[in-house]
């Protein structure tokens, strides 16, 4: 029999069995986990500390052709380790960032590009009492791209050259250089 014993985050379990225990507690809420190692001695009392795990900073830089992606969406999914199976979302920034504060185990994230729908994915594990940042890299693998052709501005002497002039995505930090025809691969 289990019962919470107040607000104070207090449980007591009767009838344990003898013998060395594990005990593990994990918050759904925060993924915040912990763990204790217990001695039950027949006909006694044992009072034991839950320590919780520290949870740390992940910062996931997404790119595509070495620059970075704006609002792609990332998946990170929880594959072992401490704490219950979970999975988290977030959208890069500007700059093809995206923060995560994380327990340790191990995990897969993937990106998504939502304009090309490039994806990529990485996997990686963060340590209990890992402090610094864990960096990880997705590079994208483009499934989509669009072959531009550019006219000249009315006016232009005939013969003159496209080459050096370059097409950018407004907010998305995507841009390739034409060639003479004024042609280039936007991916």
């Amino acid at each position: 029999t289990t019962r919470q014993e107040g607000e104070d985050g207090r449980f007591l379990f009767a009838t344990m069995p003898v013998g060395t225990l594990s005990l593990e507690a994990w918050d759904p809420d925060t993924r915040q986990v912990g763990r204790a190692v217990v001695q039950v001695k027949e006909g006694e009392t044992t009072e034991v500390t839950l320590t919780t795990l520290d949870k740390g900073p992940v910062a996931v830089t997404v790119t595509q052709e070495g620059q970075p992606v704006l609002r792609a969406g990332i998946r990170l999914q929880y594959r072992g380790g401490a704490a219950l199976a979970f999975s988290t979302e977030a959208t890069t920034d500007a700059e093809g960032r995206a923060q995560f504060v994380l327990p340790p185990g191990d995990y897969h994230a993937a990106a998504t590009d939502p304009i090309t729908l490039a994806q990529g994915q990485a996997r990686f594990s963060r340590a209990n009492n890992q402090l610094e940042t864990i960096p990880v890299a997705i590079a994208l693998t483009a499934v989509r791209s669009l072959w531009v052709t550019t006219l000249p501005p009315p006016g232009t002497p005939a013969g003159s050259s496209l080459e050096g002039w370059s097409i950018r995505v407004l907010g998305l930090g995507r841009k390739v250089l034409l060639d003479a025809e004024g042609q280039g691969l936007l991916r």
